[in-house]
């Protein structure tokens, strides 16, 4: 039986620091950023507050209207979103950053989830092919969670997919990987809540019935 806990990456990201005595976005960078080609790959809000450079998370308010956060929104500056019943900020708390305050370009979202798709079958680079199949190989309590990714048999995939998604409370993100059939999906929206989530996975599917339609 497990249960998913952002303090459990919290954790691991504060062993990595011990061990490698460097913090952990340090260690992101020069270990998995760099070498992926990922440049705009950073942490915290994607938009700079003093002007309109990138995205800006959404929430849905009392009354079900959509509202913009300001990436100055942090610390005590905050936003009550009764759909989750809890405070939101532009992003996590520094303290949770190991388990969700990168952000990066659609365009280097996919070459990270090609990244790991390459792993999946057998062909990746920068981690042993021991360490990619223990990443992907739920575990045997559970039978479908891994390192992150839920695994589950699909029809579409022509057997196991891979998937991960998340929200900070005003973004939202979905990964699949279907290995056999050599596909990855990445789709976010700069809107979190349930609402999100549905218009996520709409285009998830729409972008797999596009790519596999003639297998």
């Amino acid at each position: 039986m497990w249960k998913y806990d952002n303090a459990n990456f919290a954790v691991i990201g504060h062993a990595i620091e011990l061990k490698l005595k460097q913090p952990w976005e340090t260690v992101m960078r020069d270990r998995l950023f760099k070498p992926l080609g990922m440049d705009s790959a950073g942490f915290g809000p994607p938009a700079s507050g003093k002007a309109i450079d990138q995205p800006w998370g959404h929430v849905i308010t009392e009354g079900g209207k959509m509202r913009s956060v300001s990436p100055d929104a942090m610390g005590d500056s905050w936003i009550w979103v009764p759909e989750l019943q809890q405070k939101v900020h532009a992003d996590n708390p520094a303290a949770l950053g190991p388990a969700g305050m990168v952000h990066c370009s659609i365009g280097d979202l996919a070459k990270y989830a090609a990244w790991q798709l390459r792993g999946a079958r057998g062909q990746g680079s920068l981690l042993k092919p021991a360490t990619f199949k223990k990443l992907h190989t739920p575990f045997k309590q559970d039978g479908h969670y891994a390192c992150g990714w839920y695994v589950e048999h699909r029809d579409w995939a022509g057997g196991d997919a891979l998937f991960h998604g998340g929200s900070n409370g005003t973004f939202m993100t979905a990964i699949w990987l279907a290995p056999k059939k050599e596909l990855a999906v990445v789709v976010c929206a700069n809107l979190g809540g349930t609402g999100s989530e549905a218009a996520v996975d709409e285009a998830v599917s729409a972008l797999i019935k596009e790519y596999l339609a003639d297998q």
